[in-house]
């Protein structure tokens, strides 16, 4: 699998978001949830682990 560099950052409005790798856009939302953050732990992992040009 490759690597790509993941950039973390907040859009004006205070939504977090990460971005990987160069690119067209692509929007992902997830679960709704109460608190607005980026994901950690083994959901991270999870979600890093997608690679758009396979």
């Amino acid at each position: 699998m490759r690597t790509h560099p993941v950039h973390e950052g907040e859009f004006r409005n205070g939504l977090p978001f990460i971005k990987i790798g160069e690119g067209r856009p692509l929007l992902v939302l997830g679960g709704l949830s109460a608190t607005h953050t980026n994901p950690t732990g083994f959901d991270r992992r999870m979600q890093l682990r997608i690679d758009p040009h396979r």
